[in-house]
């Protein structure tokens, strides 16, 4: 499923549906099926303390998909998170790294092109 950015919010809305439907649960291994739970959990819990607009893997993804769109490479994609992490409050679940903030978004298939988002 692909989307352009302004179908981007209506796709992380529905985020557990979708992958339920490509992945199938009856269809993932145990350690699948596992990624999928914590994907959900890390879906569910905000960014930083009191944050309702963004969760842990609505905020990753969103900055993985401006590394991307915008080719950043890793040393200046760290740079940016680091100083981010330490510009919010304290207790922030923002990554250290790119790598740490695919590990978040890519677990159940999800991939980052640029300019869209695709789950497979």
């Amino acid at each position: 499923m692909e989307c352009n950015d302004d179908q981007f919010d209506a796709l992380v809305d529905n985020v557990e549906e979708m992958i339920h439907d490509v992945r199938g649960e009856d269809e993932m291994t145990e350690a699948e099926l596992r990624k999928y739970k914590q994907f959900i959990e890390d879906f569910k819990k905000f960014l930083y303390p009191h944050c309702e607009k963004y969760s842990r893997v609505i905020g990753d993804l969103k900055l993985v998909q401006l590394k991307t769109a915008h080719g950043w490479i890793g040393k200046s994609f760290k740079a940016l998170l680091l100083l981010l992490k330490d510009m919010l409050l304290e207790g922030n679940l923002l990554p250290d790294t790119a790598y740490e903030a695919k590990q978040i978004v890519c677990p159940v298939g999800l991939k980052i092109e640029k300019n869209s988002c695709m789950l497979s």
